[in-house]
């Protein structure tokens, strides 16, 4: 009988005898036992790991494009990074084939300030590893600017490739590509589709008499000093938002195609637009010129948008020309700012809360409509000498300046389309008012309360004897701010009462006709005095009055109230010119 297991007290559990343990059984059945266990665990391993593989098989085959992706991604060369995270496009696709050129041209990878890019990436100089916004012309020279003109010609010629493959619905891609310095575009093509989003454009880059089509972005690229866009056309849509314009860039006489946006733009030292034709709604909004940005005789079309934006010290708009809408609400306009012969259309904004305006000139500048610089504070002498103001005027909210010069503006709007608009010029006009006469400016307050009244004339609700004495205050001195007219209106009522007198007495033949002139010389100095019977001042032959008394008691009383009226006038005018504030 078989022993059974023995207890041992160690571990409180049972064990078999030593002497039935054996470590290879000696029967053959068993010994055939084990091995078949043994070969059934090595198939199973192995049907495990082909399913395995097999099953990896089929997912790489499945996901090949994925991953192919994926390991480009690991093992890219180039470090460049879009603005929305897209990496470089030079990488794989159709765009390799000319980084491949380069490179094998150049020798091997590229690797500048411990990175790594493609020969369209590479950057053209560097600083001590600062980013290429704060580089500088007299920086360390980086390897692009190294390379030898073979190699150039060879990058050029792959860059003119590329855009002459862009099409209105697929743009060239060169997002992010740094050009060579002295890089030339094509003027001989007709349209230029392309992508320069983060693109750098090396200094005495030459783009001119370039045509690019609609839709062509810029939008944070970086011109250095001295790039050419001189004689350019530019399609429609073309965004050139939040780039960068370095020193001494040439954008004069360019053609800029409808809906352009320079949103938050930055515009260096000495940025010529001169005679530059801007379309429909270009967008300037919080945009940064620099010291001196010229756009003088410039064209805009319907709508420019300058809203936000902050102007150098010198930026200059002499002889421009604005369509129905000009928009530079809250703009900051600094002292040297010139507007001098500019043309604004029908709504020009300039008003802003909080923000300033320094010394400004307005000389010569045409308002075909409405202007608005409510809640505007003038820092400096702003200068509306000679301006046209065709619309309303409106300056409310606004804190003037003592150096502000109105010196013979002029105001045509003093009756609008109805009551209403009307009312709004008269409300203008006495804001106006107030502000001179804050400030002691008396002949610029008696200009606006001119003006002011006319308004009042003009409205369909004055009662027509508020109307009648306006017109006649109107005529007779310009609302107390002519000296001469009430002056040359005596003599003109003067020299026709003689007139009248003689022809009167002469037809009643009692009397010399000379006498007419001392009669109303009479009337002049003692008004009234030929409705009263007795002596007279002259001498005379008959008694006028017992001659023809009614025509005669009429013709005193109505030019004794012309003499005095004129005499109130002129009394009035020289008060309102010589008195204190």
């Amino acid at each position: 009988m078989r022993p059974g297991p023995v207890p041992d007290s160690r571990i409180g559990s049972h064990v078999r005898p030593k002497e039935t343990s054996r470590k290879f059984p000696r029967t053959r059945p068993a010994r055939r036992l084990l091995d078949h266990r043994a070969r059934c665990r090595h198939n199973f391993r192995v049907s495990v790991r082909i399913s395995i593989r097999k099953f990896l098989i089929t997912i790489t085959t499945h996901f090949q494009p994925e991953v192919e992706l994926w390991r480009k991604a690991v093992n890219m060369a180039c470090v460049y990074t879009g603005n929305t995270g897209e990496r470089c496009q030079f990488q794989d696709g159709e765009l390799a084939k000319y980084e491949n050129n380069i490179v094998e041209q150049l020798g091997g990878q590229l690797r500048f300030d411990k990175a790594e890019y493609c020969a369209f990436h590479l950057p053209a100089w560097d600083r001590h590893g600062r980013p290429l916004s704060t580089a500088k012309l007299n920086a360390h020279t980086g390897p692009k600017r190294e390379w030898s003109a073979s190699s150039v010609e060879l990058f050029v010629r792959c860059i003119h490739e590329i855009m002459r493959d862009g099409r209105s619905d697929r743009l060239a891609n060169l997002k992010g590509v740094v050009l060579t310095e002295g890089y030339e575009f094509l003027p001989d093509c007709d349209d230029i589709f392309v992508d320069f989003t983060q693109s750098m454009f090396a200094p005495t880059t030459q783009i001119q008499n370039v045509k690019f089509g609609s839709g062509s972005r810029f939008s944070h690229a970086i011109f250095c000093p001295r790039v050419d866009f001189s004689g350019s056309i530019f399609g429609k849509n073309t965004d050139f938002s939040q780039c960068r314009f370095e020193e001494d860039i040439d954008f004069s006489g360019v053609l800029v195609g409808d809906d352009a946006n320079f949103a938050e733009a930055s515009f260096g030292r000495s940025f010529n637009s001169s005679k530059t034709e801007f379309g429909d709604r270009v967008i300037f909004r919080n945009s940064h010129f620099g010291l001196d940005a010229n756009f003088s005789q410039s064209t805009f079309g319907i709508g420019a948008i300058f809203s936000s934006a902050q102007f150098g010290q010198f930026c200059e708009f002499d002889g421009a020309t604005f369509g129905p809408l000009a928009d530079f609400i809250n703009s900051i306009i600094p002292d040297g700012t010139s507007f001098k012969n500019c043309t604004f259309g029908t709504n020009a904004k300039f008003s802003g809360t909080l923000k300033s305006i320094g010394a400004t000139s307005f000389v010569r500048a045409v308002f075909l409509g409405d202007v608005r610089f409510a809640d505007r504070e003038f820092t400096g002498a702003v200068d509306f000498s000679n301006a046209e103001f065709n619309g309303i005027p409106d300056f409310h909210g606004a804190k003037p300046h003592q150096g502000m010069n109105f010196h013979e503006a002029r105001f045509k709007c003093t009756r609008g389309a109805d009551d209403d608009e009307t009312y709004r010029a008269e409300q203008a006009y006495r804001t106006l008012k107030l502000a001179m006469a804050n400030i002691s400016a008396m002949n610029e307050q008696a200009e606006f309360f001119a003006l002011e009244m006319d308004c009042r004339r003009q409205r369909g609700t004055a009662t027509w004897s508020e109307r009648f004495l306006a017109t006649l205050y109107k005529y007779g001195s310009d609302y107390g701010r002519d000296l001469a007219r009430p002056l040359i209106w005596f003599g003109f009522l003067f020299l026709f009462s003689s007139v009248f007198a003689a022809i009167l007495v002469h037809k009643l033949g009692k009397a010399d006709p000379g006498w007419a002139l001392q009669f109303v010389t009479s009337q002049t100095v003692r008004p009234f005095s030929g409705l009263v019977s007795g002596k007279q001042l002259v001498d005379v032959p008959i008694d006028p009055r017992a001659a023809h008394p009614i025509i005669f008691g009429l013709f005193s009383l109505i030019y004794s109230l012309g003499v005095i009226g004129l005499t109130t006038l002129f009394i009035l005018a020289i008060r309102r010119r010589f008195r204190m504030a």
